[in-house]
């Protein structure tokens, strides 16, 4: 009997944090700095660093994507004042694994900026069900203080299948820069095979 997906829950390291993106964001990354901070020496550098990576990147993301159910930001080293990454998952209705292929297929026509470096396919099997899609290398230009330049950063979008079900869980991961991630891949294939998903099957007409 098929189900649909209700509700879910995903385990995560002290080094993650949860940001709800489109709503106060500067108030969000200010309260965040604080907190990641406190054990280290006033730096009113840092922290400012720390702020504004967060509040753009958050700001980024949240004008590309409008569907995200839960937000996660990565800070393995808030005393330099960087952002390492962020990972976002939503549940979707009705979405078959074709479908899904479809979408990352897409990919390179829809970013006509971005330049694909290099793309990795993802399938295996975790705990919640089946996981596919891909980890990709991108290249994009970039403006900094010393005027405009490249910027080489991975992202990586997947999907669960629980079994038995129509529904899937979307995720997708995006690091500030390449080697923000020691290993992107495996530390969210860690994350995902922590996650409950709740299930309800579904009425059967008579």
């Amino acid at each position: 009997m098929a189900a649909r997906i209700m509700g879910f829950e995903i385990g995560r390291s002290g080094q993650w944090y949860e940001m709800y993106l489109g709503t106060d964001m500067s108030v969000q990354a200010q309260s965040i700095a604080n907190q990641v901070l406190a054990k280290f020496h006033d730096n009113d550098d840092v922290y400012q660093s720390l702020v504004d990576h967060i509040e753009w990147t958050s700001a980024k993301v949240a004008d590309e994507v409008d569907w995200v159910s839960t937000s996660l930001i990565y800070l393995p080293h808030p005393e330099t004042g960087d952002m390492a990454g962020i990972c976002l998952l939503r549940a979707r209705p009705s979405v078959s694994r074709v479908d899904f292929r479809r979408e990352l297929d897409n990919w390179p026509r829809d970013w006509s900026d971005v330049d694909f470096i290099r793309i990795t396919p993802v399938s295996t099997e975790l705990a919640p069900g089946h996981v596919e899609g891909v980890l990709a290398l991108l290249g994009a230009p970039s403006e900094s203080e010393e005027g405009v330049g490249r910027l080489v950063y991975e992202r990586l979008a997947l999907a669960v299948f629980p079994p038995h079900c129509d529904d899937m869980i979307e995720v997708m991961c995006i690091a500030s820069h390449l080697g923000a991630f020691p290993d992107l891949l495996r530390q969210i294939m860690e994350m995902l095979a922590t996650l409950n998903i709740e299930l309800a099957e579904l009425a059967v007409a008579a």
